[in-house]
């Protein structure tokens, strides 16, 4: 590779920013909803994040799963006697459902052809009878369904839904199994349907058509015999869930228009009585409980920080209380125990210690065209103005809140200040925000990447000879668009699992990919070529002046990194300063907390080089 030119030849320093990755912290939480004795916690005790039965009454954790790559994503069986998970060995995002016991015991595969490949999405019923999961083949889903036999090693007798040229993905299953809610993988407009509900037994479908419904949330009431069932659609350019009674057969409208911002549903309470939501506007969460017999709003006391992750672990649980993942800015994640009454939280599960943190600022500035545009904003103590990274969220449908952020705070340890953008792409801001960049991935997103950068020289912040650009995954990808379209503006781009050409990412990623991608580029790489082309970062190597640092897993199925090596061997190939670094994982670093220090201890080794590091920062508190 060419080599990275060093204006200062400093190293970061070897502060405390390891411990804040490798603290003792769960990752997620849940219950199983007709046995409250029994939970599942995600946590990184053993060293990489894995699935660990939790005894919610001594508070025990006893460690279910282990592999290399970790086991972030799992479900437990509503009576708390097994757990499921996908068997991915090589962190690459496809492998087979497998089945473990909450006990111990050994795991048996769900379904009894094995199949492996890249799950869209799964669920189990209420009473725990049938297990249900969406794996995307060619141009259309498979529908694995299968019979759970509660006593036996194995599941019982399965069968296949075949849904050719259809793009769906399971969402839920009613408390008896019978009805299974499955979701459209792409945005669809308002007059068509956008969720599909089959009838598991004789295979009858129904359309439900919601005004556009972006993909999302389904929930059917967890009452047995209740037809009742939840999806998130678009009410006046906001996500809000829509009630549809089977037994009547019309959607029913909820008192919700007091609350701001999105909606989204986290769980459905026993008696079928009550819904847990959550609203978040302009980046900021609160909680609420909506009673839907007398449909009214009652709002938990207002917390900081953000409750759940992967729009999950928040659910009811026993005594009238509320189990959830809670974190901010400066304290990470915990498992807390709300009273859903007065609001009182307690830590159930603790984090260990982590060193003092700085907070997160939320700011605001314009874009190219006006438009407003959030962020978050972390700076070293001390006076400015200080080498600063601007960095891109994945995504791009998705939200920064005020979150526990190690490498954000691993940043500021070394002297820099750390921008996170809220860019055009992001939900919680409306739909016309959230839909921007549809037909034209990357244009508008880089403008507010753009904008962040002038706004933070206008307040004295940084200097234009400062500034980087970073991001994982959609933002890796971003900021190496950033890096070819605005060449004059970056010091130096990093980026991890970065889509660097479009039409790569359209032949390589697993067929879980497929339908994201077309929505993206509202059709086939053949029909809107020049579009894929114009977006791909590839197309503008030649542009490039900034070092450009790249890091990706060789088994990574979601983002193929055969695209990053062509765009590092073309930028080696004109003679442009580029490092490319390969990791034996897939797409989901997180998982595996080493290997985030690993990443970060690059980035502030490359970025210190370019631009050095403040001698006079202070150690945050």
């Amino acid at each position: 590779m060419c080599p990275i030119p060093s204006s200062r030849q400093s190293a970061p320093p070897d502060a405390d920013w390891r411990a804040r990755f490798t603290c003792t912290a769960p990752a997620g939480v849940d219950l199983a909803r007709r046995n409250h004795r029994r939970g599942l916690v995600c946590s990184n005790l053993s060293g990489s994040l894995e699935q660990y039965a939790w005894d919610v009454i001594t508070g025990s954790l006893r460690q279910l799963t282990d592999r290399s790559t970790g086991t972030p994503f799992a479900m437990i069986s509503p009576d708390g006697r097994h757990v499921f998970h996908v068997d991915d060995e090589l962190g690459s995002g496809a492998g087979a459902w497998i089945r473990i016991p909450w006990d111990e015991g050994e795991p048996a595969s769900l379904f009894p052809d094995d199949p492996a490949g890249a799950w869209s999405g799964a669920a189990i019923s209420h009473d725990g009878t049938r297990f249900a999961a969406s794996l995307a083949r060619g141009a259309g889903s498979l529908i694995h369904i299968v019979e759970i036999d509660q006593n036996g090693p194995r599941s019982g007798s399965a069968r296949v839904i075949a849904l050719e040229g259809e793009d769906w993905s399971v969402r839920a299953l009613s408390a008896d199994g019978r009805s299974l809610a499955l979701a459209s993988e792409t945005a669809v407009p308002a007059d068509q349907p956008a969720t599909l509900v089959i009838d598991t037994d004789s295979g009858k479908r129904s359309f439900v058509t919601a005004d556009g419904s972006p993909p999302g949330v389904a929930l059917f009431s967890p009452r047995d015999g209740d037809a009742r069932l939840i999806v998130i659609a678009f009410r006046n350019g906001r996500r809000v869930p829509v009630l549809f009674d089977f037994g009547v057969g019309i959607p029913v409208e909820l008192a919700l228009d007091a609350l701001a911002g999105d909606v989204h549903v986290f769980d459905w309470s026993a008696d079928g009585e009550r819904i847990l939501v959550s609203t978040t506007e302009h980046a900021v969460q609160r909680l609420y409980i909506h009673d839907l017999a007398r449909d009214e709003t009652t709002p938990l006391p207002r917390s900081s920080g953000t409750f759940g992750a992967w729009g999950s672990s928040v659910c009811f649980g026993p005594r009238n209380q509320i189990l959830a993942l809670w974190q901010d800015s400066t304290h990470p994640p915990e498992v807390v125990a709300l009273d859903a009454a007065s609001g009182a939280r307690r830590t159930v599960v603790a984090a260990t210690a982590a060193p003092p943190s700085r907070p997160w600022r939320s700011i605001q500035f314009a874009s190219s065209d006006g438009c407003p545009i959030q962020g978050w904003l972390m700076e070293p103590r001390g006076s400015g103005p200080f080498p600063t990274v601007v960095h891109a969220h994945g995504g791009p449908d998705g939200v920064i809140t005020d979150i526990y952020s190690p490498d954000a705070q691993a940043w500021v340890d070394a002297g820099f200040a750390f921008v996170t953008v809220n860019y055009r792409g992001s939900t919680t801001f409306g739909r016309e925000f959230e839909e921007r960049i549809l037909g034209q991935p990357g244009r508008w997103e880089v403008e507010d990447l753009v904008a962040a950068r002038a706004w933070l020289i206008g307040e004295g912040i940084t200097v234009a000879e400062e500034v980087l650009v970073a991001g994982v995954s959609y933002g890796g990808y971003l900021s190496l668009l950033a890096a070819g379209v605005r060449p004059d503006l970056w010091a130096g781009a990093m980026a991890i699992a970065p889509i660097a050409d479009w039409l790569i990412q359209a032949e390589d990623a697993n067929e879980t990919m497929r339908p994201w991608t077309l929505t993206l580029f509202g059709g086939e790489p053949a029909d809107q070529r020049h579009q894929y082309l114009v977006s791909s970062p590839i197309t503008y190597a030649a542009w490039v002046s900034a070092p450009v640092l790249l890091i990706h897993g060789r088994h990574d199925t979601t983002v193929p990194p055969r695209q990053t090596e062509l765009y590092a061997a073309s930028l080696r190939d004109l003679g442009k300063p580029v490092e490319l670094v390969w990791f034996d994982g897939g797409h989901l670093t997180f998982a595996d907390p080493s290997l985030l220090v690993q990443h970060q201890a690059l980035m502030l080794e490359f970025a210190s080089r370019i631009v050095g590091r403040r001698d006079d920062r202070a150690s945050p508190a």
